[in-house]
């Protein structure tokens, strides 16, 4: 089975994969699918998988930060999938990130910033705006972005 000309596994009925693969829905076929990927995948450096994190598409690449692993430890690392090659790769950003949290808010703005928003820790929530400029891969805390 293809899915987008990448091989997939049919899932069928089965619980999606719970080693971090990455799981699609094929629509004309209306079943879930597993791709195969490749680099470091975000819960090999954890050992489980994640919730509450954020996930932006800029171009052809997914970008993921934070959110909290299933022992409830908060995260504020930043991974991308790079669709075109389904690799993963961790980021390190030139300044310190945002403090760990989870349910907050990413979006992009002119293909060059990806903004964190809010979010919890487990003793907080967050009203802060963070941003991190895509080109230098560098976080200006405040954002320092003129609109």
């Amino acid at each position: 089975m293809n899915f987008n000309g990448l091989p997939a596994t049919d899932m069928g009925a089965e619980a999606l994969d719970g080693d971090s693969n990455i799981n699609a829905l094929d629509l004309p076929y209306d079943q879930w699918v597993s791709l195969p990927i490749s680099g470091l995948k975000p819960s090999a450096r954890y050992k489980v998988a994640r919730e509450g994190q954020s996930v932006a598409l800029v171009g052809s690449r997914l970008m993921m930060f934070g959110g909290e692993d299933f022992s409830r430890r908060l995260l504020n690392d930043l991974f991308i999938l790079d669709l075109e090659n389904m690799a993963w790769e961790e980021v390190e950003t030139l300044h310190t990130p945002p403090a760990p949290r989870f349910d907050h808010t990413a979006t992009v703005h002119a293909e060059r910033y990806l903004l964190i928003f809010g979010g919890c820790s487990h003793s907080t929530c967050f009203n802060d705006l963070h941003a991190l400029d895509l080109q230098s891969v560098s976080v200006l805390s405040p954002p320092q972005i003129i609109f």
